[in-house]
């Protein structure tokens, strides 16, 4: 519907005008009329019509004088002027301050009517298209501008080929027009802590619109700070640049409090904000962030009780220091818990988990390289890959804090041991004593005679039994047992070789070097090596 108002000071016109055509039935909303301009100005003010029909000579204010109005006060809509013969003059100006036409009183017939609002509208209606591509085009050039943004400072923080050729990337910053107000910088990085739950019992479901409505509420905490920067990291995390600006350090942990109490207030979110204690110059950005998002990934680690000043921020060259002095104790403890698993003493299983989850936290393990470590050790000890085990060890690679990992952690164990007691049930006792003989003495020299003995059965036809129930022959399954142990004594990176044969039974360390190369498909010196690479974690 386009809005109408008719003006005119004879009220057989305006009663004429009303009448001439069925308004409604061609789309347009009648909204009344007005004796003149001044009367007309009102309704104008108030209803915004999208068409004037509009007399010349009125008293008070006249045609011109409306239409001048209207154009002063930047009115968008549409005029038409009413005329009688000798009015040229006055039409020819009112056609020079912006009149879309003119219609003659005296020979103006419905249809004459009915085809120039038809024309007008088609004309509105083509300049409200042209509007609404601008929009579109102004927001998706927006859109554009704020994702090249955000990409460039995401590679500045986090992508190490940008830090390592800091002259290219000003380059693309300058041509980018960022960072020019940024000269000293406190950081503040935001991460929603829980994700999956603050999905699951916050205000808002939906993850595209939760990212949104965080930077909003973040943008109104900061509406008074002139210059700043928004970064989203990942759909959790974000990062703000604030440009010092005359403002003091004392206010910035003021300002990280605020940002968390308007989160959880209006959004149900809880978020920890890690900042920066001073203002830094760009070359140092990456290292400050590097400090805050270690000390954001230690929140993994907390109690609901415990709160972020309980841990330190710490710089990143300590982190890598703690990370190295740890990779020798969790190379160890992970080799005991694959062992316990393998000789089903789920006790010592279980209180070996307690004892790395512990380590962990003392020492500040990164959350991912522990969830890794928990899936590895979980592999070693050969879990069913059924459905349900591979959803046990995703849900421990998932788990977002430390607790949720434990027990995660427990019911793979759980259901590591239901599977081993059903395979023991399903098996002969001559053929669990065996085996459990092998496993109990595999760093001792072993014959056949030697379980046949321990079983008390004959020795061909515990072979065949064996081979039977277990489908391997019984030297390749104590193979197998000496290979497994040594796979993982080997990932000790002080541990040697020769010494590790040795430990698994085997004198002689060529023998060795086949038989592992056979299982593995790799000497134990390369899968050594291979393992000692994998143990230096990259600070990012």
């Amino acid at each position: 519907m386009y809005k109408v108002l008719i003006v005119d000071d004879e009220s057989i016109v305006r009663i004429a005008m009303k009448t001439m055509i069925p308004w409604e039935a061609n789309h347009f909303q009648l909204l009344g009329t007005a004796e003149n301009g001044r009367a007309a100005m009102a309704v104008i003010q108030e209803e915004e019509p999208d068409i004037v029909i509009t007399d010349l000579k009125m008293p008070e204010m006249d045609g011109l004088e409306l239409i001048q109005n209207i154009k002063e006060r930047a009115h968008r809509c549409r005029i038409i002027v009413l005329s009688n013969y000798g009015e040229y003059e006055m039409v020819r100006e009112a056609m020079k301050l912006g009149a879309e036409d003119y219609l003659l009183k005296v020979t103006l017939q419905s249809d004459d009517l009915l085809e120039l609002m038809r024309t007008v509208s088609e004309r509105i209606e083509k300049e409200r298209e042209r509007e609404r591509e601008n929009v579109q085009l102004r927001v998706a050039l927006k859109e554009k501008e704020s994702r090249t943004r955000n990409e460039l400072w995401k590679e500045w923080l986090t992508d190490r080929d940008a830090a390592q050729n800091e002259a290219a990337w000003v380059k693309k910053a300058e041509r980018a027009g960022i960072g020019q107000h940024l000269k000293q910088c406190a950081m503040l990085h935001i991460t929603v802590d829980r994700y999956e739950q603050a999905i699951t019992a916050g205000k808002i479901k939906d993850r595209h619109l939760l990212r949104f409505s965080i930077q909003n509420f973040v943008s109104d905490v900061l509406s008074e700070y002139k210059h700043y920067e928004w970064i989203e990291l990942n759909h959790k995390d974000f990062v703000v640049l604030l440009a010092e600006d005359g403002y003091t350090r004392a206010l910035i942990p003021t300002l990280a409090r605020h940002i968390q109490k308007t989160l959880h207030m209006y959004l149900n979110v809880n978020v920890t904000v890690v900042y920066t204690d001073a203002f830094s110059a760009f070359p140092n950005w990456r290292g400050e962030w590097q400090r805050c998002h270690h000390t954001g990934e230690l929140v993994f680690y907390m109690e609901d009780s415990e709160s972020l000043e309980d841990i330190p921020c710490l710089q990143a060259e300590e982190m890598e220091a703690v990370q190295r002095e740890t990779s020798e104790s969790k190379a160890m403890t992970s080799a005991k818990m694959v062992e316990c698993g393998s000789g089903g003493d789920w006790a010592t299983l279980t209180a070996s988990v307690d004892y790395l989850l512990d380590e962990a936290k003392i020492n500040r393990m990164p959350p991912n390289e522990l969830k890794r470590l928990a899936v590895d050790v979980m592999r070693e000890m050969r879990l069913d890959m059924s459905l349900e085990n591979e959803q046990l060890l995703a849900r421990m690679q998932q788990s977002e804090s430390c607790y949720q990992l434990r027990d995660n952690w427990y019911r793979a164990i759980s259901a590591l041991a239901e599977a081993r007691n059903n395979d023991l049930a399903r098996q002969r006792p001559e053929i669990r004593d065996a085996i459990l003989f092998m496993k109990r003495n595999y760093q001792h020299k072993i014959t056949l005679g030697m379980i046949a003995s321990e079983v008390k059965m004959n020795e061909s036809y515990l072979s065949r039994l064996f081979k039977q129930e277990t489908g391997l022959n019984m030297m390749q399954y104590l193979t197998d047992i000496r290979m497994e142990k040594a796979k993982v004594l080997l990932k000790d990176p002080q541990a040697k070789v020769k010494e590790v044969a040795a430990i698994v039974g085997i004198e002689d360390p060529f023998y060795f070097n086949r038989l592992f190369r056979k299982t593995f498909g790799e000497s134990p010196s390369h899968f050594k090596e291979k393992m000692s690479r994998n143990s230096i974690v990259p600070v990012e």
